[in-house]
């Protein structure tokens, strides 16, 4: 006799509910979100871009900017990371030297408690997630 693969036994069930977005070409990358900023945020399509290194990868889009009569001027590029971050934390707290930092290190986990606020300085020091890790000991 095998185990049941019923899929409503609760020693089956993930209730860790994550929600997902997607990007790329095919929608083979995915980042983590909080329910309330996956409900807002894929309304829009967004694309992946490599870091400068190449080893993570953040979700963007673009938003056209137009003049006063109608013309487009540009383009302007959002980060889902800056836009989350901002909707859980407010403005970054100054214009110079303020980055978003990666509690983890993962580029793609973009739920709220993951993201903060950062000098460089401090982004550097937690580059692969070691406050992450520091702070989940305590």
């Amino acid at each position: 006799m095998h185990a049941s693969l019923d899929p409503l036994d609760p020693n089956l069930l993930d209730l860790d509910w994550q929600f997902r977005m997607y990007a790329g070409e095919n929608a083979d990358v995915a980042c983590l979100v909080d329910e309330e900023d996956y409900c807002y945020f894929t309304q829009w399509l967004w694309v992946t871009k490599p870091s400068a290194g190449g080893k993570k990868l953040y979700f963007r889009r673009a938003v056209n900017r137009y003049d006063l009569t109608g013309q487009r001027e540009g383009a302007d590029t959002l980060y889902l990371h800056i836009e989350i971050c901002r909707r859980a934390h407010g403005e970054m707290p100054t214009k110079r030297r303020c980055i978003v930092d990666h509690f983890d290190g993962d580029s793609l986990n973009n739920c709220r408690a993951n993201l903060r606020w950062a000098t460089s300085r401090e982004n550097n020091r937690n580059r692969f997630g070691a406050y992450y890790r520091q702070r989940s000991l305590l």
